[in-house]
């Protein structure tokens, strides 16, 4: 992957931790005339260094609609550069980054069901289908499932709310990997709730984003089941 391209500048206008490891960063770039993405690519933060910088890898999670605006979701590495670096930003001040990069595109038209599944912060790519993908899947079911260990670790569900609310045929689910006792909802890992959706019987395309076994694991399940690779449109992060 080439990543040669002249870089554009971006101001950081907003931080929101939404959680004690996931940070959100609300970036308004400074000259956007010439950049244009579209849902499901990634951006590459460059982290200062010497001799040159580190280059990360983040998924957009805001509209393509509005490409002035992007929105990008960090989870907390530790002892990581990048996360050592966005942990300590202020709002104003300016991030280089290059791309777009990526071609998990969203595949048109959509059949007569769509599911995405996340984990952690693969949620980013897929909140970015949905806000810019809302008119293309009027006729489509939705389900997402968005999985994390506890229940202190869910994030960005004030936007999954939203969503649901103004779009009746979406529909989401949190399952916890290691919920408390408490915890009434969806226990275990996403693939193991895939048959709600009853896919086998209703054309159905599948995006997944998240951790590396996640992938592989749900892949497996769905091929297993009958589902072809032209269904399943994959993006793991390690």
């Amino acid at each position: 992957m080439s990543t040669r391209r002249p870089p554009f500048q971006a101001r950081v206008e907003q931080i929101l931790d939404l959680t004690s490891s996931v940070r959100d960063l609300r970036l308004n770039l400074l000259d956007s005339k010439d950049f244009s993405f579209r849902c499901g690519q990634f951006v590459m933060l460059h982290i200062p260094g010497d001799p040159k910088p580190v280059l990360r890898a983040y998924s957009v999670a805001s509209s393509d609609q509005d490409p002035g605006a992007l929105r990008l979701i960090f989870k907390f590495v530790p002892g990581g550069k990048a996360s050592e670096f966005i942990w300590k930003l202020h709002q104003g001040e300016i991030l280089n980054l290059t791309g777009p990069f990526g071609r998990v595109f969203f595949v048109e038209p959509p059949p007569d069901q769509v599911v995405f599944v996340s984990t952690s912060t693969g949620l980013a790519p897929h909140l970015s289908y949905l806000l810019s993908k809302k008119t293309a899947l009027q006729k489509s079911k939705v389900v997402l499932y968005f999985g994390v260990r506890s229940e202190s670790d869910i994030f960005c569900e004030k936007d999954l709310l939203a969503i649901q609310k103004d779009w009746p045929q979406f529909q989401y689910h949190v399952v916890l990997s290691r919920p408390d006792l408490h915890w009434t909802g969806r226990k275990g890992y996403v693939q193991d709730f895939l048959h709600e959706t009853h896919y086998q019987k209703h054309r159905t395309d599948f995006y997944l984003c998240g951790n590396g076994q996640m992938i592989k694991e749900t892949q497996e399940l769905l091929e297993r089941n009958g589902i072809g690779p032209d269904q399943i449109h994959s993006e793991a992060f390690y």
